[in-house]
């Protein structure tokens, strides 16, 4: 943060009082491709649907 004009003391200090953390991002990906594209489940319900179980089996798979 020094291009701020803030000490890294000074930022540590400031992220602890805001209670920052740093999070581990995990990539959630189903085992296949999906068909269609990302906008067409707006357009399909049974679509939206088959998104949605491939992305709660994908999380199963990958989260403890």
């Amino acid at each position: 943060m020094a291009a701020f004009g803030v000490s890294s003391d000074a930022a540590t200090a400031i992220r602890t009082a805001l209670g920052w953390r740093n999070l581990q991002q995990i990539l959630i990906c189903p085992a296949s491709s999906l068909p269609g594209t990302s906008f067409d489940g707006f357009g399909s319900g049974e679509l939206r649907s088959a998104y949605i179980a491939a992305g709660i089996e994908a999380a199963q798979r990958i989260l403890p």
